[in-house]
């Protein structure tokens, strides 16, 4: 079948001629305003979810890029608001002549392909039934879980869009078994439009001609307080949809009959709020820009309470959230790349080789509330629990809403000193105990380990290196002497042996076969050259026998000496030994002298002290880990 070429129409309201980009187009914005449908001709779209809504996004009409080494035009956007979050999906015109959508939402951008030749019948029927705890087979695609379902509230266009959201009702995300590929399932009626996802690391990956480096947000939008009728400015909706008029500090929040609803009135606090971070402040944190546009006091059901200031990302127009609990700070941010939904009871997730272990779970409360913010009072528990796993300083958290919906943040610690710095200066808490996410030192245990156990074998190598390149050391004496029956002393004198070296050391090693006796020793180094002489002195006394049936022994009958840093010149070794007198037995005498002795202390201090840096910082870090789990 050969391809469906682009024709030209008229608009029906201003008659402006319109040629297409791509046959596969379904609306597009004339200049005049006008959105059309594009149904073999041009009419004026119609569907009542049709909506005048603000493109906010950081992607232009017509900016050219690459993706999986293909090129692309972008031909125009369709904005789409659902009930949890407002998209954008961006026509990419590929060079092949198919066409991709580029879904851009909070930051993230992600490329969805049309996926084609997929057995549908009865699939809507199992979308409907789908949980986050269950599986789903999509045909041959495979078997896939339920990560988030929600429904379509309405759209705009701009520019041209092959985006067929007419019919539409929900969006389902779902993610493999594996973990490794997700879908998103468009449903409209029985008809299912699925998408594959492939996510994209950042808006630069693109290799666009031209992109907005920060979203400008429309300042003047405003909307009626739903309590007071005063004007608020809105310059974030519809990406946020919950907002406290200043005027009357009543929570308006945005419904699905397309207009603003009261919520609840924000009771003024009990108390000050431990961290006071006005409106509007400009934040540096984590290498991006940020800027305070909500702030939160929530309190969970174990009555713990914590501030929480909703942050917009100057630097790829996300959202994220500063949290403040005891004096510690964490940032928080959602994703759409996480692990697979860990199973009741366990205590370990692994992702990106990392290991998170189970810290927490509870539900939420909305105490306080002000500015543009993404709670609301009147659904507190409508997500249910949150699960936090943490590989301090990072987190993985798990919102639950049911069994229909799971948002996952990731959280990373903020050290202190980053909001110390801010300009203007801020007025902090006090900081108590050991935060949730921070680190217990610089060092992670494993990173301790492998430092201490480097420098140990590097200093083993050094030393080894020392040994085998120095002087070797040099015996220069090594005999037996006898003791006679008659004889109770004995003078030994060795050859004269020469010191070479700066300082070195001397070592004597004396044994004997005394056994229930003693033998008294006195020796002498000798310089002959300057008659300096070096004198120690040992006795050697061992005893032994038996006593009420058991065995004992005291004393020893060997003996080492070590004559430390003796100068260079010509030495002699003078060994005086007499024998004891008791009734036991000598006989014997071993004497061995070497110069260039090494001496085990040189080795063993320093080799102790080394180790002694990591094992303190490790007994550091296991007793700040139990502080953080006590």
């Amino acid at each position: 079948m050969a391809m469906e070429l682009p024709k030209t129409f008229n608009c029906p309201k201003c008659g402006i001629a319109y040629r297409q980009l791509t046959a596969t187009a379904v609306h597009y914005t004339c200049t005049c305003g006008n959105v059309n449908r594009i149904e073999g001709f041009l009419q004026s779209e119609s569907n009542h979810k049709l909506k005048k809504l603000p493109l906010y996004s950081r992607f232009k009409q017509d900016s050219k890029g690459h993706f999986n080494q293909q090129a692309f035009t972008l031909t125009g956007a369709l904005v789409a608001v659902f009930e949890n979050a407002a998209l954008n999906f961006w026509t990419m015109h590929l060079q092949d002549g198919s066409v991709q959508l580029l879904e851009e939402a909070y930051g993230f951008q992600t490329v969805l392909t049309p996926v084609t030749g997929i057995n549908t019948k009865g699939l809507h029927e199992r979308l409907n039934r789908a949980s986050t705890t269950k599986d789903t087979i999509v045909d041959h695609l495979g078997t896939y879980r339920l990560v988030q379902q929600d429904a379509f509230w309405g759209f705009d266009v701009k520019g041209e869009s092959a985006a067929d959201i007419i019919g539409v009702e929900e969006r389902f995300l779902l993610q493999s078994r594996d973990g490794e590929t997700y879908i998103e399932i468009w449903l409209a009626g029985k008809e299912c439009h699925i998408f594959k996802q492939e996510p994209v690391a950042s808006i630069e990956a693109l290799e666009l001609s031209a992109f907005n480096p920060a979203i400008q947000f429309n300042e003047k939008d405003y909307a009626d307080c739903a309590s007071c009728g005063k004007e608020v400015y809105i310059p974030y909706f519809p990406l946020v949809k919950n907002f406290v008029c200043p005027h009357c500090t009543t929570l308006n929040k945005f419904t699905e009959r397309w207009r603003w609803e009261r919520d609840q009135k924000v009771v003024r606090l009990q108390r000050n709020a431990a961290a006071k971070i006005p409106l509007g402040t400009k934040l540096r944190l984590l290498g991006d820009d940020f800027k305070v546009i909500g702030a939160t006091i929530k309190e969970d059901n174990q009555d713990a309470q914590w501030q929480e200031f909703t942050l917009y990302c100057e630097t790829d127009g996300g959202f994220a959230f500063l949290s403040v609990f005891n004096g510690n700070f964490m940032l928080v941010y959602e994703t759409m790349e996480f692990p697979l939904l860990p199973s009741v009871g366990q205590s370990v997730i692994y992702y990106e080789d990392t290991h998170y272990r189970f810290y927490n779970d509870y539900t939420t409360q909305l105490l306080w509330a002000e500015g543009y913010v993404f709670d609301d009072f009147a659904s507190n528990n409508r997500r249910g629990f949150t699960y936090d796993y943490i590989a301090p300083p990072y987190l993985f958290s798990l919102e639950r809403d049911g069994d229909k919906n799971n948002y996952w943040f990731r959280g990373e610690y903020v050290d202190r000193k980053e909001l110390e710095k801010q300009q203007p200066p801020l007025e902090l808490p006090k900081k108590t105990g050991l935060g949730t996410l921070e680190p217990a030192s610089k060092f992670t245990s494993r990173q301790l380990i492998i430092g201490g156990a480097l420098a140990a074998i590097l200093f083993i190598l050094v030393h080894l290196g020392i040994d085998l390149t120095g002087t070797p050391a040099k015996v220069v004496l090594s005999n037996t002497y006898s003791f006679s029956d008659t004889t109770k002393n004995i003078e030994i004198t060795s050859e004269t042996f020469e010191l070479n070296n700066f300082r070195t050391n001397v070592g004597i090693a004396i044994s004997s076969d005394v056994q229930n006796n003693w033998v008294s020793l006195n020796y002498a180094l000798v310089n002959t050259e300057t008659g300096q002489e070096y004198n120690a002195g040992k006795d050697l006394e061992y005893y032994s026998g038996y006593d009420g049936g058991e065995s004992w022994s005291e004393g020893s009958n060997a003996y080492d000496h070590l004559f430390t840093a003796v100068p260079k010149g010509k030495y002699v070794l003078n060994i005086e030994a007499e024998k004891g007198t008791d009734a036991g037995i000598v006989t014997s005498l071993y004497v061995k002298a070497q110069a260039g002795s090494k001496r085990a202390l040189n080795f063993w201090f320093p080799f102790i002290i080394i180790l002694s840096w990591p094992v303190i910082l490790l007994i550091r870090n296991y007793s700040r880990e139990q502080e953080r789990w006590a």
